[in-house]
């Protein structure tokens, strides 16, 4: 029994050939590629399958690495940015003559987020 799920639709088939018995575009929604056409003059072959399934799942793993650093990077970006504003803030408050309640804030604020010591 082989059980896939996408997007919160579950589709079970008795076996690969069952799976087979799908349209190509159905199958491309389930695994996101071509993997294999099968029809009455070209059967499955299992062999060449599974080869197609180590090369696709060895390409997911190396682009999942890739979103994975990107999630990273855009992570300590935005933090970087909310800091700058943070920062443009204070800078405000403290030229300002009637906003010191708001830099005494501002400090209490930097020193929470470890901006500051």
């Amino acid at each position: 029994m082989i059980v896939l799920t996408r997007k919160d639709e579950t589709k079970e088939f008795e076996n690969v050939a069952d799976l087979f018995k799908t349209t190509r575009q159905e199958r491309n929604k389930l695994f996101g590629t071509y993997l294999a056409e099968v029809t009455d003059e070209r059967p499955l072959e299992l062999e060449g399958l599974a080869k197609k399934i180590d090369e696709q799942v060895g390409m997911y793993e190396e682009l999942l690495q890739n979103l994975k650093g990107l999630k990273e990077v855009v992570v300590a970006e935005k933090k970087n940015k909310e800091d700058l504003e943070f920062l443009e803030r204070f800078d405000s408050a403290i030229i300002n003559p009637s906003t010191k309640d708001l830099v005494l804030k501002a400090i209490l604020e930097a020193k929470k987020r470890g901006l500051i010591e």
